[in-house]
């Protein structure tokens, strides 16, 4: 079957501007795990974004599937707050 890749596309593919949702992935560029690679966030983010999506991706260098860099686990914190604050706490109310 097509992996990661291809499960990342199916899902991009899915994805509806009209929904208004806004998503943010996260990846490892030295992820040894055959199902999460860095590509795969790629392509979802293109797909995303080639679809009319807000998204971001943050990909951590010389990270392995966990975040072993104290600098790594402060960044991606703030990412996330960063990106709830945005797009969570401050959008207001939806219809």
């Amino acid at each position: 079957m097509g992996g990661a890749d291809s499960l990342s596309a199916d899902v991009a593919f899915r994805f509806r501007p009209q929904d208004q949702n806004t998503s943010a992935s996260y990846a490892r560029a030295d992820d040894p795990l055959p199902g999460t690679p860095a590509s795969a966030s790629k392509k979802l983010y293109e797909a995303i974004r080639g679809n009319g999506g807000t998204t971001r991706l943050v990909i951590f260098p010389h990270e392995p599937h966990w975040y072993a860099a104290d600098k790594t686990n402060e960044r991606f914190v703030y990412e996330m707050l960063s990106w709830f604050n945005e797009y969570v706490r401050d959008a207001g109310k939806r219809d």
